[in-house]
C-alpha cells in the first residue's frame, strides 16, 4: 500500500493503479485456471468413491444374508 501512497504524492496514481489492476487480473486468471484443472478431478473422485461405496453396500446386502445362514 506504500506504493499507492507514494504514487499519489508524486502524481502518478493512475499509472500505479493500472499496474496493480494488471497484476491482480493476472493472479485472478491463474486462480481460475488452477480451479478449472482441479475441480473436475475432485468431482470425478467423489463420484468414484460414492459408486464404490454403493457397490460395497450392495455386495454386503446380497452376501451378508447368505453368510448368516451358513453360520
Amino acid at each position: 500500500m506504500h506504493g499507492i501512497a507514494t504514487a499519489e504524492e508524486v502524481g502518478r496514481l493512475d499509472e500505479e493503479m493500472a499496474r496493480w489492476t494488471a497484476a491482480e487480473t493476472m493472479m485472478a486468471n491463474e486462480a481460475i485456471h488452477r480451479a478449472s484443472l482441479w475441480l473436475p478431478k475432485i468431482g470425478y473422485a467423489l463420484v468414484a468413491l460414492f459408486t464404490a461405496y454403493r457397490i460395497i453396500m450392495m455386495v454386503q446386502g446380497i452376501y451378508g444374508g447368505m453368510l448368516k445362514q451358513l453360520e
